[in-house]
């Protein structure tokens, strides 16, 4: 086990430019300050050093915001150990004990674990389950591979808690692909950026073109240029025409059977619902209704439009002019 002292040290004495033992650099500090000011700093950091100057292990936040209100010194337990594989464990152990890592952390914790010169055999044995990942050579690989995403990216990952699914998708991108892609999938759910990202793969690698090229042209360049729309609405109208390239017919037929829904002029408790993704003719008829009155009133309405010729369209909404 390793050794560490307790002691009272100058917060100025601090470099927090070395950062090779934290995890994530996204933090807010606020919270943490009201609480220092009000009981002090309850829980000492720790460091130990590197060079002969004092670098942190754990406690980043605490420092940060004992340095915001200026205290001069602050408890702090030095850490003797020389290996950084053995003091990044303090960091990983301490924060696995009070909360769950984002995916961008597991990748961070990950991919240091690595540099650190932990065999792939215990990182993946070992720590992959305790970061409730699967424990498997290809899920250690790509968790390296997220932590090299583009620190904009990371951030955003982070703060919307993005799955690892997503993350995954984005590495197979070009970093230029990858910032064409950025502005649209940050605005999203995390269904719909999944999707996006997926869908936008498939058509480029389908067509043999980059990203780049379908963001860059038609519909797609239409959009981005529109001063109108907002950026959320911009993504969303991106998300549409990306399923539109991938699935052509799919999206035609939505649009056909919506289209002949709307005409129909369905009171709002009768809802028209055709089959997952349109692969056969069947559709379903929701009912929504309170009584044996309302039944009887709406499986009336239901008899008169099946004798109107426009209900056939909804079987087949192409078969109109």
């Amino acid at each position: 086990m390793t050794n560490m002292k307790f002691t009272q040290i100058d917060t100025g004495t601090i470099n927090t430019k070395e950062r090779r033992f934290q995890i994530s650099p996204y933090f807010s500090v606020d919270s943490l300050v009201l609480s220092i000011k009000k009981t002090g700093l309850l829980n000492p950091p720790v460091i130990t050093k590197r060079e002969e100057k004092h670098v942190i292990v754990s406690g980043w936040r605490r420092i940060f915001a004992c340095r915001e209100l200026s205290i001069p010194s602050i408890p702090v337990f030095v850490m003797d150990e020389t290996k950084d594989l053995e003091a990044f464990k303090v960091p990983v152990f301490e924060n696995l004990s009070i909360r769950d890592y984002t995916q961008i952390e597991k990748a961070a914790v990950i991919r240091k674990l690595d540099g650190f010169g932990e065999s792939p055999e215990n990182i993946i044995q070992r720590y992959l389950p305790l970061l409730k990942a699967p424990p498997t050579r290809e899920v250690m690989d790509a968790y390296i591979k997220i932590d090299r995403l583009n620190e904009n990216i990371k951030e955003t990952a982070h703060n919307k808690k993005w799955p690892f699914a997503t993350l995954e998708l984005m590495t197979e991108w070009t970093e230029r692909e990858r910032q064409g892609l950025f502005p649209f999938v940050k605005e999203l759910s995390l269904n719909k950026q999944k999707e996006l990202i997926e869908n936008l793969f498939e058509v480029s690698r389908k067509k043999g073109i980059s990203v780049q090229s379908i963001l860059s042209s038609g519909e797609f360049a239409k959009v981005q240029k529109d001063i109108s729309l907002s950026p959320m609405q911009k993504a969303e109208k991106i998300h549409l025409l990306a399923r539109k390239q991938r699935y052509p017919s799919l999206s035609s037929w939505k649009e056909a059977f919506e289209k002949v829904s709307e005409n129909l002029n369905l009171p709002e408790e009768i809802a028209v619902i055709p089959s997952k993704f349109f692969e056969d003719e069947v559709i379903s008829i929701r009912l929504n209704v309170k009584n044996k009155k309302e039944l009887e009133k709406y499986a009336d309405k239901l008899k008169e439009l099946s004798s109107k010729k426009e209900i056939s369209l909804l079987f087949n909404p192409f078969s109109h002019d």
